[in-house]
């Protein structure tokens, strides 16, 4: 089952496996479920590009690579939905299963299984979340979209930022559109690769200035020395 909305009223329409969330849906099959958002996009050296090659930090052996997004033609502020079954109610709740896949501009989002209503307007997915953003990637167990407060939360988490390279898991992770805020609950923060835990940083609460901050710390270390462990 296809569908599209856009306002409560507005009638469906068919998407084949060939619309542009059917490309996004087969390259989400292909990957395991099981994988961080940090194995999700990493590309070992031998499998860059020569332009690619060019941008990798120093002592590295590899980088994050952010997919291109597929265009999806449509109005500003359209959602768009795939799934394999759905189900509407007079309550203007959508209830969707198999393969779910949804995006509202560049915001993609995919999960087993999920709920949409249309008067509140919040999107509920349960079961192999992936949620991506213009140079983030969110992976976990539970997580709410509010399309009407343009705020994400995301359970039992796992994160990606491509540009700064940092990744880590966390118990919850919430992330505000408006302000581009990320807040870590009971998170871990690291720039290892994958794999590679050599130092991290937890903490109950993290926001995403911090982050910053502690990033250029670690560019001035990495300049100035090799950078110490330091233990979890």
């Amino acid at each position: 089952v296809n569908w599209q909305t856009g306002v409560p009223d507005e009638p469906a329409e068919q998407q084949g496996p060939d619309s542009p969330l059917g490309q996004l849906a087969a390259q989400l099959l292909a990957q395991p479920a099981s994988l961080n958002a940090a194995d999700v996009d990493w590309v070992a050296w031998q499998d860059l590009t020569p332009a690619q090659r060019a941008k990798m930090p120093d002592g590295c052996c590899g980088m994050y690579v952010e997919p291109a997004a597929p265009p999806v033609e449509g109005e500003p502020g359209t959602l768009f939905a795939d799934s394999r079954q759905s189900q509407s109610d007079d309550t203007g709740v959508t209830r969707f299963t198999g393969n779910v896949q949804i995006r509202q501009g560049t915001n993609r989002l995919s999960a087993d299984k999920g709920t949409y209503n249309q008067n509140s307007l919040v999107v509920t997915l349960e079961d192999n979340v992936q949620i991506r953003q213009s140079g983030m990637l969110l992976k976990g167990q539970k997580a709410t979209a509010n399309r009407a407060t343009d705020t994400e939360q995301i359970e039992q988490a796992s994160y990606l930022l491509h540009e700064s390279g940092v990744r880590g898991t966390a118990k919850l992770i919430v992330y505000r559109d408006a302000t581009q805020v990320i807040t870590i609950e009971n998170g871990v923060f690291t720039r290892c690769e994958p794999d590679d835990d050599a130092w991290e940083l937890r903490g109950d609460h993290i926001v995403k200035e911090f982050i910053d901050i502690l990033n250029d710390y670690v560019e001035r270390t990495y300049e100035a020395k090799p950078l110490e462990t330091v233990g979890a």
